[in-house]
């Protein structure tokens, strides 16, 4: 509608010459109002002086998590999936972990996982196919244990596979307390 009326306002100028003049004031008017609208605008408002805002208190820092000694985290009971589609490549690791301490909870970790390829002809020998660093956030009360799974992150599905037998460790690098 605004593009009908400014190609008629456009074709009367181009084509009446009485018409320049009529169209000269309107746009002269037209910047003084917007000129007048916006000093109204930017005139300053009576500001009342409040009193200064309260510092807020900020918590205290917390302290760094306590380390649990390693020898006080176990990891038993590891299972594994392959997968419905992945023939003989794990997909994820299932294992339980116990906090022997008497007095913390456990509220974080850092593990290695390690997976072999193991032969079993004669002697056991045992290719390792997949090295791995994480860490898992799991509550784990003093004395207690609970079950976790870990998904296998690297490499690519498809260059870890398990041609003999599989073992896995989950070797625990650091624990923290809650």
């Amino acid at each position: 509608m605004v593009w009908i009326f400014a190609a008629v306002v456009l074709c009367l100028t181009v084509f009446i010459p009485a018409f320049r003049k009529v169209i000269l004031v309107g746009v002269a008017l037209l910047v003084v109002v917007v000129v007048l609208i916006v000093n109204s605008w930017r005139t300053p408002t009576q500001t009342t002086s409040s009193p200064p805002a309260a510092i807020s208190v900020l918590a205290p820092p917390r302290a760094p998590p306590r380390e649990i000694p390693v020898k006080q985290v176990e990891v038993d009971n590891i299972r594994f999936d392959f997968g419905a589609a992945q023939g003989n490549r794990p997909r994820t690791i299932t294992a339980r972990i116990y906090n022997n301490s008497a007095e913390d909870t456990l509220d974080r970790a850092e593990y290695q996982l390690l997976i072999e390829d193991c032969e079993l002809k004669r002697e056991a020998r045992c290719t390792t196919v997949d090295d791995e660093k994480g860490s898992f956030y799991l509550e784990v009360p003093p004395r207690q244990a609970r079950d976790t799974t870990f998904q296998l992150k690297a490499p690519p599905w498809d260059e870890v596979t398990i041609l003999g037998s599989p073992r896995i460790k989950v070797l625990i690098t650091s624990a923290h307390a809650k």
